[in-house]
């Protein structure tokens, strides 16, 4: 494909609008290796010749290759080979100063058959995708019981074996994407924080005392795709509005 214009330009998201696209993996293994790509970094294409399989160097470069070339869409004013990138102080991924407008921003996750990248208007935006057919609920109450507050873990010990599974991974991939968004990583502390989650009502944080963060800034999306991938978005927004997920296939751009 061309990579003058991988389609037509997108509108910058705006507020709330969290725009994720979705790259869907292959069960099947890759035997050989795909052409070298001409849009990665030197940089990246060093990381990619590190991986120890062909399947894991091919997924590694699709992913990079996706963050580029969405990113244009955006700014079709920069080729998808131009992009420069920059890691906070916590080692998380940013658009170089010299290219950043403080109006493009973009969060990336990736589980077993899925990869989703997250692009926002706000820097304060993280986005967590888990696949959720694993069926080792032990392991996962450990867990909680070691990181997440007492509240959240009594509450993901409700039901059967099935539904604490889902119940796990609902607040999981909540605290993974506002770690993700504030940018600290698990060295925040999972349980410097809670979720409450009510049927019908949006999703609420709270901080105990020390509060670390102020509730009231955050807004929190959770949705569920292809049925197996649970995905939480946290975006800060001191407007309130509840945040807009429009999703697009990352596929659509490749064809």
């Amino acid at each position: 494909m061309s990579d003058k214009h991988a389609g037509p330009a997108q509108p910058l998201p705006e507020g709330a609008q969290v725009d994720v696209w979705t790259l869907r993996h292959s069960n099947s293994s890759a035997s050989t290796d795909l052409p070298q790509s001409d849009i990665l970094s030197i940089q990246e294409l060093k990381r990619q010749a590190r991986f120890v399989t062909p399947e894991l160097r091919n997924r590694f470069r699709s992913r990079r290759e996706m963050i580029r070339r969405t990113l244009s869409l955006y700014r079709p004013d920069i080729h998808a080979s131009k992009w420069i990138f920059s890691h906070n102080d916590l080692g998380k991924p940013q658009i170089h100063s010299s290219l950043c407008n403080k109006d493009l921003y973009f969060n990336l996750s990736r589980t077993n058959g899925m990869t989703l990248l997250a692009v926002a208007g706000v820097d304060h935006m993280g986005i967590d995708v888990e696949n959720t057919t694993i069926r080792e609920p032990r392991s996962y109450l450990d867990i909680a019981e070691r990181f997440f507050t007492p509240l959240e873990t009594s509450k993901i010990k409700q039901g059967t074996d099935d539904e604490q599974i889902q119940h796990f991974f609902d607040y999981w991939t909540l605290k993974e994407a506002y770690i993700k968004a504030v940018g600290k990583g698990l060295s925040l502390g999972l349980d410097r924080f809670q979720f409450l989650l009510t049927p019908g009502k949006p999703i609420e944080i709270e901080f105990p005392e020390p509060a670390i963060d102020n509730a009231n800034n955050w807004q929190f999306h959770q949705e569920t795709f292809d049925q197996r991938f649970r995905v939480a978005i946290a975006l800060k927004n001191t407007q309130g509005s509840q945040i807009i997920c429009r999703p697009f296939n990352y596929h659509d751009l490749t064809r």
